[in-house]
């Protein structure tokens, strides 16, 4: 069982995977500009795809399994599509930002940009804040911030997973149902 277990959310994982590195390849291909006006609607975007691929996975699996899935399987289907797939796609961003170090400049600077536009809108422009954002963007787009990125995502991909095969499980029964068979 846990074999088979395993080989689906490896699957599943390479999937979700290719799925998360093609929308970075689109969006790396589209130009900081694009990134930078749609930012906030490609984040929401982003976050339903995380949100949901897991729970198709989770169905897909339990459909699979005669309608029965554990919660122990359900939580290691769940985490580990998230894990590894963060993990493809973060040493794939990294690799990415180490090829084309400028895109990840542009990018913070047109995230601060766009700060700033918005607190002017609001009367609230604040240079010391402006300049925390600037060095807060900047740092999540370096190497060791994905990984801080990608650890701090364990728990809620953890929390999330099991929260999931909470709501999804459904055990076999121990004993086979009498109401199914026919008298004789």
């Amino acid at each position: 069982m846990e074999n088979k277990v395993t080989s689906y959310f490896i699957r599943q994982a390479l999937i979700y995977s290719g799925i998360m590195i093609a929308i970075t390849l689109i969006l790396y291909m589209a130009g900081t500009s694009f990134f930078c006006a749609h930012y906030i609607m490609l984040g929401i975007g982003v976050g339903l795809i995380a949100i949901i691929y897991p729970i198709i996975a989770l169905v897909k699996y339990r459909r699979m399994n005669e309608g029965f899935m554990t919660l122990k399987e359900g939580f290691y289907i769940a985490f580990f599509i998230l894990a590894i797939a963060g993990l493809i796609s973060g040493v794939f961003s990294i690799l990415l930002n180490l090829f084309d170090t400028s895109y990840s400049s542009n990018l913070a600077n047109c995230i601060v940009d766009n700060t700033r536009e918005m607190m002017e809108k609001f009367g609230a422009v604040d240079e010391d804040r402006l300049a925390k954002v600037q060095v807060d963007v900047s740092s999540k787009f370096t190497p060791s911030g994905q990984i801080r990125s990608y650890l701090f995502g364990l728990i809620f991909y953890a929390v999330y997973s099991v929260i999931l095969a909470l709501i999804l499980k459904k055990q076999k029964p121990l004993f086979a149902s009498t109401d199914d068979q026919q008298p004789s």
